[in-house]
């Protein structure tokens, strides 16, 4: 009886390729999640920023939308930066130059932004 068993639950060579393609898909998306919170995290200090330019970011490769990328000017502390920001989906008039926006900022990598939405950190 026993033996009956093992035998109805061997996997194919072909089922244990695919089980081991998903486990390392759910690894890879765990670990791609766990690095976007650690940057997002980072990004712990607020400030206003000027916009200095918007533009388009056509679909190409691995994305498949359209995204606006800002270019932002602030003050990190006491010194001026600027930053880059993608923002999803086309927003090219909800960033014309000189508006101002609240941002959040890695105060060890100044360059390292996001337009803000909720709390930083």
């Amino acid at each position: 009886m026993q033996g009956d068993f093992a035998r109805g639950c061997r996997m194919s060579r072909n089922t244990k390729i695919i089980l081991a393609i998903l486990a390392v898909g759910a690894v890879f998306v765990g670990l791609m999640g766990y690095l976007a919170n650690a940057r997002r995290a980072g990004q712990s200090v607020a400030a206003q920023a000027i916009v200095l330019s918007a533009e388009r970011e056509l679909p190409s490769g691995k994305r498949k939308k359209e995204n606006t990328i800002v270019t932002l000017a602030y003050a990190a502390g006491t010194a001026q930066a600027q930053g880059r920001a993608r923002v999803d989906g086309p927003h090219l008039a909800d960033y014309p130059a000189g508006r101002t926006v609240r941002i959040c900022y890695d105060p060890s990598n100044t360059s390292s932004i996001r337009i803000e939405e909720g709390a930083c950190g």
